[in-house]
């Protein structure tokens, strides 16, 4: 396939749009690329997503349809070819949510109630055959950390089997979707539109069922940013009003951000030793941080030693001694 396929401008051309300014985005952790065009009046993405590569883009193209379909605002596909592994999306704009946060700080508790809002309303939604975060896969997915981070992939099954204990042990049964990828550099702030219309949602292609609050997190705890915490307990009350949560639920939501930080120390050692993408060092530290944060309550003590013992703070002197692929 991969020598039948098409370039970008070609694919454009024969889809019948005739892009004036054809422009490469900067790229992101994925193997997406994305190019910005206008075509008449429109200006629209398109998503380049070698099939080899990004088995997930059908998914992508199902989660877009229920989303649009509850109203919620998604760029809207217009064409795509799952074969060529092209999709031409309608651009929603280039203001992200954490563009209005760096500029206009102020504006948090108003910016994150927005897509708080927008968050519950998608954990409403049923979509088809989208997998589930199970205890076990839960516990499975954390294992990266001890293999691209720690250098010590004979704590895997270690690091596995405690948090999959965590999860059987502190969070509740029920799913809902989680978009998995829910932060403020995803979003996009349209202070254009009414209230209910100012949020743009972005890269869901890794959508899944997971317990309440899996989403979230993602946004409270956010590994490329400070949320004051002021704001996260603002948010967190809501949330918890919202499903009249008790107590409790607290110790879910550490569960949740425990897991998610594992998996992001690794996924970002990988990309960084075995991809040569360098950028994320930045996020270590602060990952870092979450991670110890949310591993102080004595119910993870175990896993906090265990980690203590034997993962490495990320400073200089280690990220000196990784060989990083160029």
């Amino acid at each position: 396939m991969s020598e039948l396929r098409l370039n970008p401008l070609k694919f454009l051309n024969e889809a019948g749009f005739e892009p004036t300014d054809l422009r490469k985005l900067p790229s992101d952790a994925s193997q997406r690329t994305y190019h910005k065009f206008s075509s008449g009046k429109d200006r629209l993405i398109l998503m380049d997503a070698p099939p080899s590569s990004n088995p997930k883009t059908p998914t992508f193209v199902d989660v877009t349809e229920h989303l649009l379909a509850a109203d919620l605002v998604a760029p809207e596909v217009l064409r795509f070819d799952l074969d060529q592994g092209y999709l031409i999306l309608r651009d929603l704009g280039k203001r992200t949510a954490r563009d209005v946060l760096q500029s206009e700080p102020f504006r948090e508790v108003e910016v994150y109630k927005e897509i708080l809002n927008a968050l519950l309303k998608v954990e409403t939604l049923i979509i088809p055959d989208l997998p589930v975060l199970t205890n076990s896969t839960a516990g499975e997915m954390t294992t990266i950390a001890a293999i691209s981070y720690a250098d010590a992939p004979e704590l895997g099954a270690e690091i596995s089997a405690l948090v999959e204990g965590y999860f059987e042990k502190y969070c509740d049964t029920e799913r809902t979707l989680a978009l998995r990828d829910f932060h403020v550099e995803n979003v996009i702030w349209r202070d254009d539109q009414t209230s209910d219309r100012k949020v743009g949602l972005l890269d869901y292609q890794d959508a899944f069922y997971a317990p309440k609050g899996y989403d979230l997190i993602s946004l409270l705890r956010d590994v490329r940013g400070r949320v004051s915490l002021e704001t996260q307990g603002k948010m967190t009350a809501l949330y918890k009003e919202h499903y009249d949560l008790t107590h409790d639920f607290d110790l879910q939501l550490h569960c949740l951000a425990i897991q998610r930080n594992l998996r992001i120390l690794g996924v970002f050692g990988r990309l960084i030793r075995e991809e040569g993408k360098a950028r994320y060092l930045q996020f270590l530290s602060r990952t870092w941080e979450l991670l110890m944060e949310d591993l102080a309550p004595p119910e993870f003590s175990e896993l906090r030693d265990l980690v203590f013992e034997h993962f490495p703070k990320p400073t200089e002197r280690l990220f000196a001694s990784w060989e990083i692929k160029n």
